[in-house]
């Protein structure tokens, strides 16, 4: 399915299940790309979202969900964002560039993100405030600015291109950035 020049994307809300797949998103005039709200087991994967007006792809209080294989282009906010009741999700093989906040952020918990690219987005490359994440063999070059308190606490993963700062977050030790060892 091909939407260009609308005023929203993609928005399954509501459901317990869900799927968003194959889809190209282009210049959205409000909205987010792709929004699926209140979703459990779902499946995001092989869309392409350009320009969008918000967020690129935003799960929100989703549950057990897979995210693979997505571009996400020029979004005005968050390219890819799973907000804050958002739980235990497999983010995979995404690209997200050049955004104009964070390429990646989730506030939720227990997400595993790998094999990712984040570059050259407005602020962080992968921003992870929430809890239990556990990330690996990201990419993340070129990012701008810093995602919240990481600005007054650098952690160990050295921003902007990750800001990891949520408790009980672990990293394999081999993400591709200009600061190795994250």
């Amino acid at each position: 399915m091909h939407h260009q020049g609308v005023r929203g994307g993609h928005r399954p809300s509501q459901r317990l299940e869900c799927g968003v797949f194959n889809n190209r998103v282009e210049q959205t005039t409000i909205g987010d790309g792709i929004r699926a709200n209140v979703c459990y087991g779902c499946l995001v994967a092989d869309n392409t979202v350009q320009a969008a007006a918000a967020f690129g792809i935003v799960l929100d209080e989703s549950r057990v969900c897979k995210l693979y294989d997505n571009v996400v282009y020029r979004s005005q906010a968050e390219g890819i964002a799973l907000l804050q009741a958002t739980e235990d999700c497999l983010v995979l093989n995404n690209v997200s560039s050049q955004n104009g906040a964070n390429g990646f952020i989730t506030d939720g918990f227990r997400h595993h993100i790998d094999q990712n690219v984040f570059n050259f987005n407005g602020q962080s490359g992968l921003c992870i405030p929430g809890a239990d994440n556990t990330f690996g063999r990201n990419t993340t070059r070129a990012n701008g600015a810093i995602c919240g308190p990481c600005s007054s606490n650098p952690p160990a993963c050295v921003p902007p291109d990750v800001c990891l700062y949520g408790p009980g977050n672990s990293s394999f030790g081999d993400n591709m950035g200009p600061n190795p060892g994250c």
